[in-house]
């Protein structure tokens, strides 16, 4: 289910807030500049396709968000436990950083969270298949799908460049981490 958690930076075990109706997930995250929607995918199934096959298979999806959002290039990440390349890539987008591009992201398999570093607190974003998430240029950020991560995800750019990350150093990514499969947030505690 998606869900968007507000955590203190010094509490991340247990978030200030959470919500987990859509428009008011839109509503928040749009307050901070960062565009969210929920895309029905009921008629598609991923599957095991490769690349390719995933792209032209979102084809009526990813046009109109070009179109609306200006985005001019797209990739897929396709994680599953038994890839080779799981805890690798895992560790790659596990750390704090930055873009000078928006950083968009459609969830079509799996589930994953997002984490906005803005101030002195944490947006912890939980994605469902549908989702649909774009982070402005220079927003620290970090992703993660858990140590057994089974997700695929389309990127759009408005760079043909792709994806390139500038990391801040900062380790609070870490305290942020998630164990075992992809948890739902905690309700929060007064």
């Amino acid at each position: 289910m998606t869900a968007l958690g507000l955590f203190a930076v010094d509490r991340p075990s247990q978030p200030l807030r959470v919500n987990r109706d859509i428009a008011g997930i839109t509503d928040e995250l749009a307050k901070l500049g960062v565009r969210f929607e929920h895309l029905s995918l009921a008629a598609h199934k991923v599957g095991d396709r490769d690349s390719p096959d995933i792209l032209e298979t979102f084809e009526p999806e990813l046009g109109e968000l070009r179109d609306r959002w200006g985005y001019r290039a797209a990739d897929v990440i396709d994680v599953h436990t038994v890839t080779d390349d799981a805890a690798t890539l895992r560790a790659t987008f596990l750390r704090e950083h930055t873009h000078t591009d928006d950083e968009a992201r459609f969830l079509v398999r799996g589930t994953s969270s997002f984490f906005l570093h803005i101030s002195d607190e944490v947006w912890r974003l939980d994605c469902e298949i549908g989702d649909v998430l774009a982070i402005p240029a220079g927003i620290p950020h970090w992703f993660d799908a858990g140590d057994r991560p089974e997700f695929t995800t389309i990127r759009l750019f408005t760079d043909p460049a792709g994806w390139i990350a500038a990391y801040t150093g900062d380790t609070i990514a870490s305290l942020f981490a998630v164990t075992g499969a992809l948890a739902t947030l905690p309700v929060p505690v007064a």
